[in-house]
């Protein structure tokens, strides 16, 4: 995923490129190019996508996910 994509979603700080990403599902960190995009299963925010977590799977949907914390690479 980019930066640019990432817009949707709360974050803190700020994600940045080459920024690790933490799952609250899975409680793992993750590069923010893993994170990818899937149809959600709402049918209200589908045509937005929903953030997944390269780990776990877990799908987080704009506006109805936490907010995520960021890190530098590890």
């Amino acid at each position: 995923m980019t930066i640019e994509n990432l817009h949707r979603w709360q974050f803190t700080p700020p994600p940045f490129d080459g920024c690790e990403i933490h799952c609250p599902a899975c409680q793992q960190w993750s590069s923010h190019h893993e994170w990818g995009s899937v149809t959600p299963q709402s049918d209200h925010t589908a045509a937005l996508g929903a953030l997944a977590c390269p780990r776990c799977e877990a799908s987080f949907e704009p506006g109805r996910a936490p907010t995520f914390a960021v890190r530098a690479p590890q």
